[in-house]
This record gives structure tokens, C-alpha cells and sequence, in this order.
């Protein structure tokens, strides 16, 4: 579609291995695009059991993924006021649409790690989505699949520099993959095991994660 080669251009500057595996367009699978009743590109899937399921909305997909970053971040986040060196993980972006809201809404400065369970959904969005806005910022970093087993190790010498830490869930695209909710909460095990102290409060995450991220369950429940 009308996007790709740009956004593989701009992704390359950023994962140039990403850019390579995802350099063709995915295969008839699991997930459908559709248009939404704005005109804007959302995505469907489809279980192994038949059952369809939306990623994002049918009317204002990216008004959607704001809302769930307002809901997310703390007002001096949200005004600007945030220390050097500070980052933001997403986890469930899909087509994109998260990613785009935060590139958006969150200073250059602050660096966006982009986490879903598989890049397959996003890799749909590299046709139909214009990431220019993403990709022009100098901090991302896309984290498909488990949680990176790097991140403790790097906890230990600073993780991102001293700054602060934020968390942010689009749980539209978690419930619609198999397990999502169980992804997430691995991340929030491993991020608040390898920098608690600097773990943004969560205010704004769902109680499944706020629980995890407090150390007062270990995820089993859901």
C-alpha cells in the first residue's frame, strides 16, 4: 500500500533488522484491515475458533489511543514536566495507533519503547499508517514478542539514564491476542524488578497490572 516503503525507510533508522523481516507484506492471515466509519484504518482478528475480534475502534482509532494515555500517564507527564532521559513503554500498539498518540502527545525527548506480543499487526500497519512522526524522534526502540531479557541486566547501570519511567496499556489490543493480558504482566514484572524505584506510580494502569507492578501478586489471577 501507499505507506510501506517510507515507513521501512524510517524504521530502518531505527531497527534495521525489524525493517529486513518485516520488508514484505504479511501473508493473508489471522488479521483483516478494515476502514473504520471515519475513514480511518483499524484491524480485525480472527481466532482459531472463528470468533472476530477488533484491535482498535471503528470510529476514532487514534482519539482512542489518546484517551488511554491520558488515562495512563500523571499530569506532569501529561504538561510536559517530565526529568531528561525519561521513557515510556506502550505495551499494545497493533496497527499503531498507540504509538502515533504517544509520538503525538510526548516530548522528543522522551524515549518510546514500542512493545506487542508480535509484530505481525504492526507490520499491517506499515502500509496503511503514516509513521513520519514516530520515526523522527531519536529515542525508539520496538520490543516484539517476550519481555527483553536484557532489561534487568540494564536496571543495574542506570536503565535510562536516571530519568523517569512510565508505563501505558491499550488493553483493546492485549484482549484481542491470546495471552495478552499474561504478556503485559510480564513486562511489569520485569520492569518493576529491574527499576522499582522509578517506576511511574501506574495510576492509570488496569488493576490486573497495578496489582503486579506493587509486588502484591505475581500475575496468576486475572
Amino acid at each position: 500500500m501507499r505507506w510501506r516503503r517510507q515507513n521501512l525507510r524510517g524504521l530502518s533508522r531505527h531497527d534495521p533488522a525489524l525493517a529486513e523481516r518485516l520488508e514484505h507484506e504479511p501473508e493473508p492471515g489471522l488479521f483483516e484491515l478494515r476502514r473504520g466509519n471515519q475513514g480511518a484504518w483499524t484491524l480485525r482478528r480472527r481466532d482459531s475458533q472463528g470468533r472476530v475480534s477488533l484491535l482498535h475502534s471503528m470510529v476514532d482509532p487514534q482519539g482512542q489511543a489518546r484517551r488511554a494515555l491520558d488515562a495512563a500517564l500523571s499530569s506532569d507527564w501529561l504538561n510536559g514536566k517530565i526529568p531528561e532521559l525519561s521513557a515510556c513503554l506502550l505495551l499494545g500498539t497493533g496497527l499503531g495507533w498507540p504509538a502515533l498518540a504517544a509520538a503525538e502527545m510526548l516530548p522528543p525527548s522522551v524515549g518510546l519503547w514500542i512493545a506487542d506480543p508480535s509484530s505481525e499487526a504492526f507490520s499491517y500497519g506499515l502500509d496503511c499508517l503514516d509513521f513520519s512522526s514516530l520515526f523522527d524522534r531519536k529515542r525508539v526502540r520496538f520490543l516484539f514478542g517476550p519481555p527483553n531479557p536484557e532489561l534487568a541486566a540494564a536496571g543495574k547501570s542506570g536503565w535510562v539514564g536516571g530519568g523517569a519511567f512510565a508505563a501505558a496499556v491499550t488493553e483493546g489490543v492485549l484482549d484481542s491476542e491470546p495471552g495478552g493480558r499474561e504478556w503485559a504482566r510480564s513486562w511489569i514484572r520485569t520492569v518493576s524488578e529491574a527499576k522499582p524505584r522509578n517506576l511511574s506510580a501506574g495510576d492509570g494502569l488496569p488493576p490486573w497490572l497495578r496489582l503486579v507492578q506493587g509486588a502484591r501478586l505475581r500475575g496468576e489471577l486475572p
